[in-house]
């Protein structure tokens, strides 16, 4: 399961929207400079791109940055005979950032995170496939996001749990789940590239209080009740495992009350994952 963070962390990693000044939107403003590449588009609701030539086709933009910070791009896409894009990031000595996405057949929102060390980039929107294959965008919109992470996540405490881990980071925890509480105060260090790490001095440790096999855990403020839904606390819910590619790794997942103290060694957060 992917991390999810909860709408109150959202909202504050979102830092100031800053749409205004790129003039950017699809729909409503018709102003806006898309230099077309090898796409034609129409307004059906919303834009509709078609390939003029098989191959990739493109709508490019330039965007203007404040070096040293970290910007959100966010989109809307939608499925048409087409389903496999790309969002691009090309700024003026050629270094690129990209995300590749698969549109859905009703909307969704594509996010690129990329701390900007240069004052301008271009923005290229596309996907590939055959001659007058189709996909459809709504507006694309950007957030400075340099928020401090770190100290949004500073003091929260760190439940290990078993079962499904919720679709919602809101959603209240079971008791009988909890195979372990790190009280923390949790301590996280602000890396480049819109990241947060465990402080290495830090020691993540706690008592197993129940037997059971760890598949999920919950970051949380102190004094949150994990019992109860919330959507107004910090909350950031992820997987837990032995592989590379978990979320937060442990040596066993199978955890024995009355054992040695649960130990962490190192956690990562990155600002966005994909809008969760």
């Amino acid at each position: 399961m992917p991390i999810r963070r909860s709408k109150k962390l959202a909202n504050q990693q979102n830092g100031f929207f800053v749409n205004e000044a790129i003039n950017p939107d699809f729909t409503t403003d018709p102003t806006a400079q898309w230099v077309l590449n090898n796409v034609t588009e129409q307004l059906v609701g919303n834009k509709q791109l078609t390939l003029s030539a098989a191959g990739e086709g493109f709508i490019v933009q330039e965007f203007y940055f404040k070096k040293g910070r970290t910007y959100t791009f966010k989109i809307g896409v939608k499925k048409g005979t087409a389903q496999d894009g790309l969002l691009r990031l090309v700024f003026p000595d050629g270094q690129q950032e990209s995300i590749a996405f698969t549109a859905l057949t009703e909307y969704s929102s594509v996010y690129l995170t990329v701390k900007v060390l240069q004052e301008s980039a271009v923005l290229h929107v596309g996907f590939g496939g055959g001659i007058s294959q189709t996909m459809f965008f709504d507006s694309v919109e950007l957030f400075d996001v340099t928020s401090d992470l770190a100290s949004l996540l500073a003091n929260t405490k760190l439940e290990i749990l078993q079962g499904t881990q919720p679709s919602s980071a809101h959603a209240a925890i079971l008791a009988v789940d909890v195979l372990c509480v790190i009280t923390g105060p949790l301590e996280f260090l602000a890396i480049d590239g819109g990241e947060v790490v465990k402080k290495a001095s830090q020691d993540w440790s706690g008592e197993i209080i129940k037997t059971g096999v760890a598949s999920w855990f919950r970051i949380s403020e102190p004094g949150d009740d994990t019992s109860v839904y919330s959507e107004q606390m910090i909350r950031i819910d992820g997987d837990v495992g032995k592989d590379l590619d978990s979320s937060l790794r442990v040596f066993s997942t199978t955890l024995i009350q009355g054992s040695p103290d649960l130990s962490i060694r190192d956690f990562t957060y990155r600002v966005n994952y994909n809008g969760n």
